[in-house]
């Protein structure tokens, strides 16, 4: 039997080996497109978070400065509000903030709502690449601070000799005196008469917080009660005594009526300052008012305030059962006239100088002899309260007007 044999030509082997090699050629131009694609569609994607993350700090970057520009400026009124824009390291960062509702409220209005929108903008500086928007709820709030004034007693006399004359009595329950260093709560406001009368509580009825009176100047100061009295001299026994307060070793009560239960520095030293009481050294020169009253003549009927009441030279008179809650602050030879059945709560700060006629804007001189800030014939009563002082440094804002506030809500969305 004979064999066959093919032969198979060249050409033939060689066609063979073309579509081989274009097969292989396409898979690797396959394999290298999509490398390509790969790697675009991951910078794309650097670049997209990259745009988020900016838009995201522009966001916070906004917020920041909302939160900052309140810090400095208060609670926003018509004429004093947030900026609406801002840029963040360069103008492709940049913010804008605007007050949500249709139409948005007014500013008195607490809560307060404001979008800021952080936007990544291209080179051109118009296309925006990516935004985040945030949401701050800002609340006005009483605060919580220190209190206005650090008063050294419940009626204190800075500067030169006081005469303090106490009421004549029932103002307070008598166990905790007229003129009282205890630290008492607040009344309910709106109370008159018997019914504002507060007791301290707890530990705060063991011993007192301050003296019932300060004197930096002990010489050509007399403190007595309407009416006279016979009780010159202490009895921490007798809880019917019109002044009682620390005592000068702070260690308990002392009760009285005459210059022994006021606590004065010792001769040697120098007397502290009017101004030194007050937080930062700088002592109110305006009333600050919840009511919103600015300027008076007397507190009459069963009106009350709360806030700083400051008497620049003035005589304020407090008649009927009226009742006051805060500081008030004394100055230039001012004066209250106490009549009635008033209640004060939180302490009366004295600075009795005035300016020197002859020589006006020379140091200030004391105020006439036997300057009495604390006078009249009814039967108020003083009593020191640290929250009535705290009340007085954070009150509730007046509509309109600057004040603490608190951030209610913080949301953030991106988009």
């Amino acid at each position: 039997m004979k064999m066959k044999y093919i032969r198979q030509s060249r050409s033939m082997q060689r066609g063979a080996a073309l579509a081989i090699g274009l097969v292989l050629l396409a898979v690797a131009s396959m394999v290298t497109i999509t490398s390509l694609n790969t790697g675009v569609m991951q910078e794309r994607m650097a670049a997209n978070q990259d745009n988020h993350a900016r838009s995201f700090m522009a966001a916070e970057a906004g917020g920041a400065r909302l939160v900052e520009w309140f810090n400095t400026n208060g609670w926003p009124t018509a004429t004093s509000f947030p900026p609406a824009s801002g840029a963040v390291n360069d103008p492709s960062v940049t913010y804008t903030i605007t007050r949500r509702g249709n139409p948005p409220p007014a500013w008195t209005t607490s809560p307060l709502i404001f979008e800021v929108v952080g936007r990544a903008l291209a080179p051109d500086g118009s296309t925006v690449l990516a935004q985040t928007r945030l949401l701050v709820e800002l609340e006005r709030t009483r605060g919580g601070g220190p209190p206005a004034a650090l008063a050294p007693a419940a009626i204190s006399c800075f500067g030169g000799p006081c005469s303090i004359t106490a009421g004549a009595g029932g103002g307070v329950p008598e166990d905790f005196g007229v003129v009282s260093g205890f630290n008492h709560p607040i009344p309910p406001l709106g109370c008159s008469g018997a019914r504002c009368r507060r007791e301290p509580q707890d530990e705060d009825r063991i011993t007192p917080d301050v003296p019932a009176v300060f004197l930096t100047h002990r010489s050509g100061s007399s403190v007595q009660a309407q009416g006279g009295s016979d009780k010159k001299t202490p009895d921490n026994n007798d809880t019917s005594l019109p002044f009682q307060g620390l005592n000068p070793s702070g260690s308990g009560v002392i009760r009285g009526t005459g210059i022994a239960v006021a606590l004065s520095p010792p001769p040697s030293t120098t007397p502290p300052a009017f101004e030194s009481v007050f937080l930062g050294g700088v002592a109110p020169t305006q009333t600050v008012l919840e009511s919103g009253r600015s300027t008076m003549n007397d507190i009459g009927g069963s009106d009350f305030e709360v806030g700083i009441l400051v008497l620049n030279g003035q005589n304020l008179t407090f008649r009927g059962t009226s009742l006051f809650v805060g500081l008030i602050v004394i100055r230039n030879c001012g004066t209250l006239n106490m009549g009635g059945s008033s209640n004060i709560y939180g302490a009366i700060i004295v600075d009795a100088t005035q300016p020197d006629p002859r020589n006006p804007n020379g140091p200030r001189i004391s105020c006439d002899r036997n300057y009495d800030p604390f006078s009249g014939n009814g039967r108020p009563a003083v009593r020191y309260s640290l929250d009535a002082l705290n009340r007085a440094a954070n009150p509730p804002p007046p509509s309109g007007t600057g004040a603490g506030f608190g951030v209610v809500r913080w949301m953030e969305i991106i988009q």
